[in-house]
């Protein structure tokens, strides 16, 4: 009895397990069934807010002493009473 040869080598049996692993089932769906689609096109525009007063909100920063306080603390100005290292 003779052995019969696989059509593919074995580096391309390989090959063709690697991409049989991550194949995904692309399709077109079409019309209002397309939900992924209907809601990556809509554009989110009901919370945008275009009058926003800086300076106001800049003098109001600066009077908060939370504001004030977590300030100190990123720049490493520590306002408690443990000790700077």
């Amino acid at each position: 009895m003779s052995k019969l040869s696989d059509p593919w080598t074995a580096r391309q049996q390989r090959h063709l397990a690697f991409i049989s692993e991550f194949t995904t089932d692309i399709m077109h769906v079409s019309g209002k069934s397309n939900m992924v689609a209907d809601c990556l096109s809509r554009a989110a525009l009901g919370n945008v807010v275009l009058d926003i007063d800086y300076d106001a909100m800049a003098k109001v920063q600066k009077e908060d002493k939370d504001v004030k306080a977590n300030f100190a603390l990123t720049n490493g100005q520590y306002t408690s009473t443990s000790k700077k290292v």
